[in-house]
């Protein structure tokens, strides 16, 4: 893993560590392959610089790891869809999300 200037980055590089705004909310998550657009994006937001991959560090995630990914996925979607918990479409939803969300960052 090493950090990188966001000008500096390559489309394909993999996200080592999850990236933050200003206000900690969770912007990309780790294990998300960077694309030019993506990139660009995190710049716009006032990224300086990011933590990815190695291409030989690459590996499948612990049980830990997915137990941990599953939590703060849980967490964040248990506190965006707090308001609309009661509607039976919002909480299916949500899961498909959370499964979505999960399988994406335990790339």
């Amino acid at each position: 893993m090493k950090q990188i200037d966001i000008s500096d980055l390559k489309p394909g590089m993999v996200l080592a560590k999850n990236v933050y705004g200003k206000s900690e909310n969770l912007l990309m998550g780790k294990g998300v392959p960077l694309s030019s657009e993506k990139i660009e994006q995190l710049s716009c937001l006032g990224i300086k610089s990011l933590w990815v991959e190695a291409p030989d560090e690459r590996k499948e995630p612990s049980g830990e790891d997915i137990t941990k990914i599953t939590k703060e996925v849980r967490e964040m979607l248990d506190s965006q869809f707090e308001q609309v918990s009661h509607n039976l479409i919002m909480k299916e939803l949500k899961e498909v999300f959370a499964r979505y969300l999960i399988k994406r960052m335990s790339r």
